[in-house]
């Protein structure tokens, strides 16, 4: 049968440039597409044993296939920043549907432990991020017995301070930020006069070429797509492709707010949060997904989610409970992938990083 996609967007992709997104950190098997529409009746099949109904949200790996009933339609965002429709009844392999060959895309990566000390005032918003505001809403973790803090952002020659006893400030500094730079941010908590507790962060401006590109191709995007779920999954993926975390952060808890999403949006704010850093809220979202997944039977997703889950668990363990957790979240996916025929090369060497930490978790469990 002769395959049936068709790029929906025309102008959109004629702004985005083939290699200008850097990769962003994932987690172990964070998907590289992402189903934004579906009608009718649409499968997504693994292997025999592991097909799944499709849904907007849910992730999509390369050995995926879709099979589409008559009538049938899916659109899809692809990691490459296409956007595919298939509308044929009869069975597509994912890879064929969405090039792999300019994956801005990793399924695996390696993280620092996390800055996320419940007793400094660390940066939440807008955090490892790039933004298009002039005067950005600075939000930042509260301290325990603070009575005041003391924030400073430098950078391109600013040097802007401010003294608050909240935890929210705006910049409303005369200069103004230069777009394509970086922005340090400094939070020092303070207990009367003296200082107790001090975080670092930052952000960046986006370049003024790159919001003309994003303008233009968010119009192109809302006049493609009417329904509020779909144009949010669009947009989510597109701001992510941007490094635009926050205003993809906020679109998904909106629509988290607004409905009951599948397991896969929750893995992707859960993503979205440890790309810029946050990985307490990045495990959150996981939990949740990981109890979607469950529900929807996806073994390959319940695995990836519990691996992501045994590395967050393990970088911000303080206690031998945590590790114990760890590993146990850890052996779990393991078993999980177990559960799947015909292993893919990408999926055997994610279950050799499984394996590599868990080993390293156990190592730091105390006999």
């Amino acid at each position: 049968m002769p395959t049936s996609w068709s790029r929906i967007t025309g102008v959109l992709l004629g702004f985005i440039l083939w290699g200008t997104a850097n990769p962003a950190l994932l987690a172990f098997g964070i998907s590289p597409h992402r189903i934004l529409r579906v009608e009718g009746e649409v499968k997504v099949k693994r292997d025999r044993k592991n097909i799944w109904n499709a849904y907007p949200g849910l992730g999509l790996n390369n050995n995926h296939r879709l099979v589409l009933s008559s009538g049938a339609k899916v659109t899809i965002y692809c990691s490459n920043a296409q956007i595919r429709e298939v509308s044929s009844i009869g069975g597509y392999p994912v890879s064929g549907i969405c090039s792999i060959n300019r994956s801005n895309n990793s399924n695996l990566c390696t993280l620092v432990r996390t800055p996320e000390d419940p007793n400094n005032p660390y940066l939440i918003s807008p955090r490892n991020t790039k933004i298009t505001e002039s005067q950005p809403l600075l939000s930042w973790h509260p301290v325990a017995g603070a009575t005041s803090y003391r924030v400073e952002i430098i950078g391109a020659g600013l040097e802007w301070l401010t003294e608050v006893e909240g935890t929210l400030v705006r910049y409303d500094g005369a200069e103004v930020l230069q777009p394509g730079w970086y922005y340090g941010v400094k939070i020092t908590a303070y207990k009367g006069e003296k200082n107790f507790a001090v975080s670092s962060a930052g952000f960046s401006i986006l370049s003024e070429e790159k919001e003309q590109q994003l303008e233009v191709a968010t119009q192109e995007l809302e006049e493609q797509f009417s329904e509020g779920e779909v144009l949010a999954l669009a947009l989510v993926n597109f701001y992510r492709d941007y490094e635009l975390y926050d205003d993809a952060i906020e679109v998904l808890q909106r629509l988290i707010s607004e409905g009951q999403p599948g397991a896969g949006v929750y893995q992707l704010l859960g993503q979205t949060y440890w790309d810029v850093g946050l990985l307490g809220l990045a495990k959150a979202q996981f939990v949740k997904a990981l109890e979607a997944a469950e529900a929807e039977e996806n073994l390959a997703l319940q695995g990836s989610l519990q691996a992501s889950l045994g590395v967050v668990t393990d970088l911000l363990a303080t206690t031998q409970a945590d590790f114990q957790e760890a590993a146990k979240l850890l052996q779990g996916a393991l078993v999980s992938y177990q559960g799947l025929e015909e292993l893919t090369a990408e999926e055997a060497a994610r279950i050799a990083l499984i394996e590599d930490s868990l080993v390293e978790v156990k190592g730091k469990i105390e006999q």
